[in-house]
């Protein structure tokens, strides 16, 4: 696919109404070919010499929809429209002042062909745009084109053959643009529609946004936001797989068998959300505000996605990956403009690091939190609980003093104030 291509996709995102907090939406929208049409206008005197015309008014009118264009010759009598649509039917009319005004119907862009226009002497009119259509509608009207030659031909063969082609492409991007807005809408209100219930319930309508989301998939399989929202839904879907799991009695064999399926959607998840965030960073940045912020929007999304997603399936389902969700989380962090949820990101990595025993990095990415936010409690406890698993005589007393800030500062119903203080009493035992 063309940057242009993938760039017109992104922008179409903007205009997707998203009922789902998580993502912006994103679409697909058709790029149009253009071609040049150019050529230039002589005034031919009594004696029959022919002259360059500056300033002349050059009028085109496309006549298989309403829609005008206009310019003026430069000082060589040229002329040049960069980028007419490829597929429109055209009349070109010529005005100039001491000149009889002309016209040439049938004109069509991108065939490199001059029209060049030689004037007559007469009063310098300019045809009015319902003159210039009647006249074109006429059957006495003007041909439109010198006769082609053989190359000629040729090269207007092939620019229809690929005027065709993108007539198709397009009407395919219009299927596909509809069969992903459908998709989408109804995956994510099925998403929104799970957080009002619980058990069963809600897992039953995570499963219906996962079905809604590939449906879009299918048509669109590297499609950013169906693939950022499939991976909340399977994210949650996870969470709560994995819950009920826990929660089992003594059926040992019915606990394992509900974790594994937790952990599968959690693994999933990244994968979905990682891809998600590769296809938005193989998207060009746009030059202009309003591109930049939909590009920004689709990639912190994703960046977030991908970050959560991680960060269960390193805790939850494979440790050794949990150098990539720290990863994930401090590019999410460089993606963040809100200064604390950027030192919120940052802290995630660290307490992941953390939780899948990578203490020593763990503490690495807590000291720079704390570097810059010295009173912040999660950073305290977790780079506390990090050195507290050395044996090193030093770092255990370093982490003793970290613990205690903690306690210090934490409210008395935060969840970890007990394992903390445990952790200090035994740190400061003879």
């Amino acid at each position: 696919m063309s940057v242009e291509a993938r760039w017109h996709r992104l922008r179409a995102s903007a205009r997707i109404a998203c009922a789902c907090v998580f993502v912006a939406a994103c679409a697909l929208a058709a790029s149009a070919q253009t071609g040049q049409l150019a050529g230039s206008v002589k005034l031919q005197s009594a004696d029959g010499t022919q002259a360059p015309v500056a300033g002349a008014s050059v009028a085109v009118y496309r006549t298989d929809i309403r829609q005008k264009f206009e310019t003026r010759t430069d000082k060589s009598g040229r002329f040049m429209f960069a980028a007419l649509p490829f597929v429109g039917t055209y009349t070109v009319a010529v005005s100039a002042p001491g000149a009889e005004p002309a016209f040439r119907v049938g004109v069509r862009a991108g065939r490199d062909i001059a029209y060049d226009f030689v004037l007559t002497p007469g009063d310098g009119r300019q045809l009015t745009e319902e003159e210039v259509r009647a006249k074109g509608s006429s059957p006495g009207a003007p041909a439109a084109a010198p006769a082609e030659s053989e190359a000629d031909r040729q090269r207007r063969a092939e620019l229809e053959r690929k005027t065709a082609e993108v007539e198709e492409q397009n009407k395919k991007i219009v299927a596909d643009n509809e069969t992903v807005q459908r998709a989408f809408d109804a995956g994510n209100a099925a998403l929104t529609a799970a957080s009002s219930l619980a058990g069963a319930a809600r897992v039953a309508k995570y499963d219906e946004a996962v079905a809604r989301y590939d449906e879009g998939l299918r048509a669109r399989p590297d499609e950013p936001a169906l693939l950022t929202n499939k991976s909340v839904a399977l994210r949650a879907r996870g969470a709560e797989r994995y819950n009920a799991a826990v929660k089992l009695g003594g059926d040992d064999a019915a606990k394992e068998a509900g974790l594994e399926v937790a952990k599968k959607d959690f693994r999933a998840a990244a994968d979905l959300a990682s891809k998600a965030v590769e296809a938005i960073n193989g998207t060009p940045v746009p030059r202009d505000a309003a591109g930049r912020a939909v590009w920004a929007n689709l990639r912190y999304s994703a960046l977030a996605a991908r970050a959560e997603a991680l960060r269960l399936a390193a805790t939850r389902a494979d440790q050794s990956r949990g150098e990539e969700a720290a990863r994930a989380y401090l590019e999410l962090a460089a993606a963040e403009t809100d200064p604390a949820k950027r030192l919120a990101a940052r802290l995630g990595a660290g307490r992941v690091l953390y939780e899948v025993g990578q203490w020593d990095r763990a503490a690495e990415e807590l000291r720079k939190v704390l570097a810059d936010d010295p009173s912040n409690v999660e950073a305290n406890l977790y780079l506390g609980l990090a050195l507290s698993g050395s044996t090193d005589k030093a770092r255990m007393k370093e982490a003793a003093i970290y613990l205690q800030r903690f306690l210090d500062a934490a409210p008395p119903t935060h969840p970890m104030r007990a394992d903390a203080k445990a952790m200090l009493e035994y740190l400061k035992a003879p």
